[in-house]
Order: C-alpha cells, then sequence, then structure tokens
C-alpha cells in the first residue's frame, strides 16, 4: 500500500513540475510578445514621427539658399531645432499616454512651422533679389546713369540690414521666432550681442501689400521711353495737341565762316511749356498719379528738370516722391506729428489758426506744381524738337566773316549774329576765369569742369547732352572700352551724347598756365568761342574801360595824340567823339 502512494506521489509531483513550466513558458511567451508588440509600436511611433518631421524638412528644403552663407546656416540650426521638437510633440501625441490636448499642441505646431518656412523661403527669394539690386544701383551710382539706381525714399534701415549682410559686418546671425509666430534674423557681433535685426514675416507682408523693398529704375522707366510714350502715342499722346509753325533760324559757323540759314517747320518750346502747365495740367497730374511716378521724378531732378522761370533749381526736387505719397494719405494727427518732427514747429501753411488737412494739401499740390513744371519742360525741351522738320538749309554768306569793327565803329549783319551768340558767352567766362587760375594748381582741373558742367557754356546743342570730365575721372569709371583707355590724369575731356567717345579739349599744360590770358584763351578755345572775335571782344572789353568822350573832333585828336584814333560817339555819345587808349 505504501509503495503505491510514493508512486503516486512522485507522478503528482511530476505533473505538477510539467504544467509550472508550460504556465512559465506561457507567461515568458505573451511577455515577449507583449514587449515586440510595445517594441513595434514604439518603433512604429518613431518611424511616423520621423515621417512626419520629413515633411517639415522637405519644405525646408525647397528654400532658396542665400548668398550669404551665414543667413543659410542659422536657417540650417533653426530647422535642426524645431524638426526635433516636432518629432518630440509627435511622439507625445500619439504615444502611449497620447491625449487629443497633445495632439492639438501637435497640429498648432505644424501649421507655426509651416507658416514660418514660408516666411523664411519668401524673405530668402526677395532678400537675394534686392541683394542683386543693391550691387546694381551702387553700380549705377559709380557710372552717373540711371539705369538700376534706387529712387529716393526706401526703407534705409531695411537697406542698411541688407548692405550689411552683403559686408559680412554681422559676427554670426541668429533665427528666431517670436511668441505671435513671426520669424526674425538677428545679426549678432562676435559677442553675441545683437546688432541689429530685421522681422522676416512682417518684410514679407509688407512686400504682399505692394510695399517694395527698394523701388529700382529699369531701362523701361527711363524718360525716353515711358515719357516719349506719353507724347507720341497717336490717340493719347500730347503732341496731338501742339502744330508746329515755319520759322527761319541763322547759325554762324565759325569754322567754315559763314551764316547757315535753315527754314523748317518747328514746336515753340515756350508754348508747349506754358500750355502744358496751364490748358494740359490735369493729364499731367494724371501722369503724376502713376504708382511709378517716383521713378519719373527721380530722373527729372537728376536731369535738371526741375528749374523755375529763373532758371534756378527748385527746392522741392530734393524730396523723395514717396514722402510726397505719404503725406497725401495721412490723417490730421499723422500730419501733425509729421511737421513737428521736421521741426517745422506750427506748421499752419495758410496762416489760418489752425493745423488740418488743408495745410497738408497745401503742401502736397506745391509738390504737384513742381512736378508738373518739370514734366512739361522735358516735354518741350528733349521731346517737342524731335518733331522738327527742316524744309530747306542753304549758306548766306561763303565768304569769311570779318573780324573787328568797321571804321564807323558799328558791326555788319554777320558780325552782330556772331558777337550776339558768343559775347555773352565769353563775359561769363572772363568773370570765371581770374577765380580759378588763382587756385592751387591741383584744383583747377576739377573746377573747370564743374564750372562748365553746371554752366552750360559750351555752344552744343543740349539735347546732344554735352558733359566735361577730367581724365582722372574717366580713369575712375574704369571702363573696358579702348576709347576709355587710360588718360592723363589733369587733362580735360569733352563728351557730346550719352555712348561718345571722350575727347581732348584742354591739355595739362593749358590749366597749369602761369599767364592769366593764355589760360583765358585755353578756357575760350574749350568753351568754343571763335578765336578772332574773342580778340575783338578781349580789345573791346580792355578798351571800354578808358573810352574818353569829347564835344568837338578838335579835342578829340588832340587828347589821342598822334598815334591815336578818333571815333564818331554812338548811342548816348551820338553827336560827340571818342578815343581809346
Amino acid at each position: 500500500m505504501a509503495l503505491v502512494y510514493k508512486g503516486n506521489n512522485a507522478a503528482r509531483q511530476a505533473a505538477r513540475s510539467a504544467r509550472m513550466m508550460q504556465t512559465t513558458q506561457n507567461i515568458m511567451n505573451k511577455m515577449s510578445q507583449r514587449q515586440k508588440a510595445k517594441n513595434d509600436a514604439e518603433l512604429k511611433l518613431r518611424n511616423d514621427a520621423d515621417l512626419f518631421t520629413q515633411d517639415f524638412y522637405k519644405k525646408y528644403g525647397d528654400i532658396e539658399n542665400s548668398s550669404s552663407a551665414e543667413i543659410n546656416n542659422s536657417i540650417r540650426a533653426w530647422a535642426l531645432e524645431t524638426g526635433a521638437e516636432q518629432n518630440r510633440l509627435y511622439q507625445a501625441a500619439y504615444g502611449a499616454n497620447g491625449t487629443p490636448e497633445n495632439r492639438q499642441i501637435l497640429k498648432d505646431q505644424q501649421l507655426k512651422d509651416q507658416a514660418a518656412v514660408k516666411d523664411i523661403a519668401s524673405w530668402m527669394a526677395i532678400g537675394n533679389k534686392e541683394l542683386a539690386s543693391i550691387s546694381s544701383n551702387n553700380s549705377a551710382i559709380g557710372q552717373d546713369v540711371m539705369d538700376g539706381r534706387f529712387t529716393r525714399g526706401n526703407d534705409d534701415k531695411r537697406l542698411a540690414f541688407q548692405q550689411d549682410l552683403q559686408q559680412s559686418k554681422f559676427a554670426s546671425l541668429k533665427m528666431t521666432r517670436k511668441e505671435n509666430g513671426q520669424m526674425v534674423l538677428m545679426g549678432l557681433d562676435k559677442d553675441g550681442e545683437v546688432l541689429d535685426n530685421r522681422n522676416l514675416s512682417s518684410d514679407v507682408a509688407d512686400q504682399a501689400a505692394g510695399n517694395t523693398w527698394y523701388e529700382t529704375i529699369t531701362k523701361d522707366d527711363l524718360l525716353r521711353n515711358t515719357l516719349a510714350n506719353n507724347w507720341n502715342d497717336k490717340n493719347t499722346g500730347l503732341s496731338q495737341f501742339f502744330e508746329p509753325t515755319k520759322r527761319t533760324v541763322q547759325t554762324y559757323d565759325s569754322k567754315g565762316g559763314y551764316i547757315q540759314e535753315v527754314v523748317e517747320e518747328a514746336y515753340d518750346t515756350q508754348e508747349v511749356f506754358d500750355r502744358l502747365v496751364s490748358e494740359y495740367s490735369n493729364d499731367l497730374n494724371a501722369e503724376i498719379k502713376n504708382p511709378n511716378f517716383s521713378k519719373t521724378w527721380d530722373q527729372l531732378w537728376k536731369g535738371g528738370y526741375l528749374k523755375s522761370a529763373e532758371g534756378e533749381s527748385m527746392e522741392e526736387g530734393e524730396i523723395a516722391w514717396k514722402d510726397v505719397k505719404r503725406l497725401e494719405v495721412m490723417d490730421e494727427p499723422a500730419f501733425q506729428e509729421f511737421a513737428m518732427n521736421l521741426g517745422y514747429g506750427d506748421a499752419d501753411v495758410n496762416e489760418d489758426g489752425i493745423v488740418n488737412n488743408e495745410d497738408r494739401k497745401h503742401l502736397v499740390d506745391r509738390m504737384y506744381g513742381a512736378a508738373r513744371v518739370g514734366l512739361a519742360q522735358y516735354y518741350s525741351k528733349e521731346m517737342a524738337p524731335r518733331g522738327n522738320k527742316v524744309l530747306s538749309s542753304h549758306k548766306v554768306n561763303k565768304n569769311n566773316v570779318p573780324q573787328g569793327n568797321e571804321e564807323n565803329g558799328q558791326y555788319s549783319a554777320a558780325q552782330q549774329l556772331v558777337i550776339k551768340a558768343e559775347k555773352p558767352i565769353w563775359n561769363k567766362l572772363h568773370a570765371k576765369a581770374p577765380s580759378i587760375f588763382n587756385m592751387p594748381e591741383n584744383e583747377r582741373a576739377n573746377a573747370i569742369v564743374q564750372w562748365f558742367n553746371s554752366s552750360a557754356l559750351h555752344k552744343v546743342p543740349s539735347k546732344q547732352g554735352v558733359r566735361f570730365m577730367t581724365g582722372s575721372q574717366i580713369n575712375a569709371m574704369k571702363r573696358s572700352d579702348k576709347e576709355f583707355k587710360r588718360k592723363n590724369s589733369n587733362d580735360i575731356y569733352k563728351i557730346v551724347g550719352k555712348d561718345a567717345v571722350p575727347a581732348p579739349i584742354m591739355t595739362e599744360a593749358d590749366i597749369l598756365q602761369s599767364d592769366l590770358r593764355e589760360f583765358e584763351r585755353a578756357m575760350e578755345g574749350m568753351a568754343g568761342l571763335s578765336a578772332g572775335y574773342t580778340n575783338l571782344f578781349h580789345q573791346s572789353d580792355k578798351g571800354d574801360k578808358s573810352v574818353k568822350v569829347f564835344n568837338t573832333k578838335e579835342e578829340a585828336k588832340q587828347a589821342a595824340g598822334p598815334n591815336g584814333k578818333v571815333f564818331a560817339g554812338t548811342g548816348k555819345n551820338k553827336g560827340k567823339f571818342t578815343i581809346k587808349s
């Protein structure tokens, strides 16, 4: 009986051990399966998070690279940090402990990041374009041309930041995001202090609203294109309001020594100007209201068309047209603050005791008046003469025009024509020459060029465009054309027309003359005056200072002496006799 009991007990023990082992195995299997499932879930979560973040990285990768390596580095650092944060938020939102609140946080962050990338991409595209515009502007200023030049009144702060970027003035750059989601690019010094910053989101929004960063004058904006169309259009052009008249013009050819008589149909430039600013002022106002008029305005200012009836430069020309556009839309409080900030104090223009919109309108109207003058000047001086037609041309006097005066002190008709054209120029030149002659020798050339360019003393038609430059100024242009190869720095050259070759007009030896009269002769030649007549003017001017008048011829002869000459008086001295010592 005992043996049976022991055997049964052993069997039960073995069965129990087997069951325990199976149970343990089952538990281990289930634990392993659960851990595997958890591992798989975590791996899937990480993979899903990575896939989610890859969309952000793809949008970042589509951003146009900047020409500035520092900007690219700052954006890359921000993108890596932002991508890592998106990954963390995704796992928190869709992990084991994920909640609807966490998923909403992720969604909100994703939208913010997408908006940020969009702003950065837009700013980079605009910024690259504007960096190229800055280079174009600098080149246009260096060459003294309007094509590629910025208009005045651009955002100085934005321009300064872009120029500092271009010139690598920041030690490093850092991209940050404000609490409202706007992206800010900061320029830092070597110690990490902020030197300057740009709100990229604000800049992009400003651009989208039509407020360009920098307004640039392009080839299509040049006056010869825009205003030419406004004048010549067969249906709406201003030229349709005017008719040319027949006239005869005589000019003296100093080289050929004859009078050239030309019969032509020509526009009366003064009539064109007067009627444009009066009868057709509304047509000019329509041009002024064009959104691109600031480009026209700066060219009128730079080209010297903003002048008063007396030929003086109008102070309105010094004001940027963008400021005028701001004035047009200001309310009264803004205008009052504007006037105070400029230092005008009480801006009561019409003196009615209050500062209001009426005063603002007075200022705007004055600027519009100056703009109408500039447009009328350009149309009358540049466009109208292009419609002139020569009907006939012939030489009135092929013989050399006599130099000097006749026995009775009177000049021939041919002489009078030359004198009328050249004597005023000679007078101005000889009033100025001594002051330049007395300057230090190294300053004379620049002084002569500056004065000739501003005084227009030369006898070349203004429509051809004539200017003078020193050799050093031409060398500074660094032109590769063979005609512009290195010049003598102290020689003076004349350039007629936009693309003409510089022609030497006054040598360094002429400029450094130690004799005033010889110096004057060189300047007379530069002005294009006829040599024979300059001698006549010189003698006349010299003699006029010592003219003596006598009531009788006998008194005059006695005073003149054996070598003197007696002349019959003219003008206020008619009936009397004069001598010149």
